[in-house]
């Protein structure tokens, strides 16, 4: 082939554009909406443009660190503001974040972390003594502890961010890049990876946006466990693409009253709920129900098993007509559509 004179990095210019690209839907809504709330979990909220300069320091603390485009890191956690930054700083820093289940025991958690070649592993302080016993196992070299002290031998997390700059990072990360590399099946066999890019992501939030009508200013719930597709899909990735508010509920125990006490106090237009989960919100007692304003949600999406006739017609009539029931799967996103 004769030489052209364009370089092979002008040639990846040209293939893979910067405009679905996780990090640049931060990047873009602190441009447009600095002091705009982005994110929200209990005690803690940050704007745009706070968010966004955490994520930052993240990615390149982790640069700093050794971390190069296409390195996996493992995230083991439960819901938090902490877990979705560093969801989207290993991302910004161009690396690809493994989400782990965070009920799985020792063993299992050593063969995603092993299997999917994880250089690095986020975890949260709580779920340390899962690892105990396979702590040795484990082929990373660095473990970085969240929401709580940091042992002996391990980082804490806020000490490594802060050690980082608040500037965007100078790599390169191009929408053909892998992002998310997500674990499926595990019922009959050890789990799968899904290896997704930063277009197919961001494409798949934009789809959810479009579907249910997201707007700017909306807010979203994050009540499914952000290691989950549809989690991240349809809840914080989507919220955060297009711009809204997004309130992170705990996942160490669903507790129906917290949501709707959410609802109510957030005005909450959008929330993503398992079939059993949004049962147990219809089986709390009616004087407490009625005690709670939920008109706001215009988007209520139920996934993830099969919805039975009769909780559709049950949360239609608690809700209104704002159920959408849908079937997807981690591997490409929606399939099918019930709308109301």
């Amino acid at each position: 082939m004769a030489d052209t004179g364009i370089s092979k990095e002008k040639v990846r210019d040209v293939q893979y554009p910067r405009e679905l690209v996780l990090g640049e839907m931060l990047r873009r809504n602190v441009l447009r909406f600095p002091n705009r709330l982005a994110v929200a979990f209990e005690d803690r909220r940050f704007t745009y443009e706070e968010f966004n300069t955490r994520v930052n320091k993240l990615a390149n603390a982790l640069i700093d660190r050794g971390v190069k485009t296409g390195d996996k890191i493992a995230l083991f956690g439960h819901n938090s503001d902490t877990w979705v930054t560093a969801a989207l700083g290993i991302a910004k820093a161009g690396g690809v974040f493994v989400p782990a289940n965070f009920r799985l025991i020792g063993p299992e958690i050593e063969y995603i972390i092993n299997h999917n070649d994880s250089v690095s592993l986020f975890i949260d302080h709580g779920l340390l003594a899962t690892i105990k016993d396979v702590k040795s196992n484990l082929k990373v070299r660095d473990i970085i502890v969240m929401r709580g002290e940091a042992p002996a031998g391990m980082l804490d997390f806020e000490g490594v961010l802060e050690s980082g700059s608040g500037e965007e990072p100078g790599v390169k990360v191009w929408e053909g890049d892998f992002s998310l590399q997500a674990q499926t099946g595990g019922t009959t066999g050890r789990p799968k990876a899904v290896v997704h890019t930063h277009r197919s992501i961001c494409s798949v939030s934009y789809q959810i946006c479009f579907i249910h009508n997201y707007r700017e200013p909306d807010r979203g719930m994050l009540a499914l466990p952000a290691y989950s597709s549809a989690g991240a899909a349809y809840d914080w990735a989507a919220t955060l693409f297009h711009g809204g508010s997004l309130f992170i509920l705990r996942s160490t125990g669903f507790n129906p009253v917290e949501v709707l006490e959410t609802i109510h106090r957030e005005k909450i237009n959008h929330l993503t709920l398992a079939p059993v989960m949004l049962r147990a919100i219809l089986l709390v007692p009616d004087e407490v129900r009625t005690k709670f304003d939920v008109s706001s949600v215009h988007s209520l999406l139920c996934v993830g098993a099969p919805t039975p006739q009769e909780l559709r017609e049950a949360a239609v009539k608690y809700f209104g007509e704002v159920l959408y029931v849908e079937y997807s799967a981690s591997e490409y996103g929606v399939s099918t559509l019930l709308r109301p």
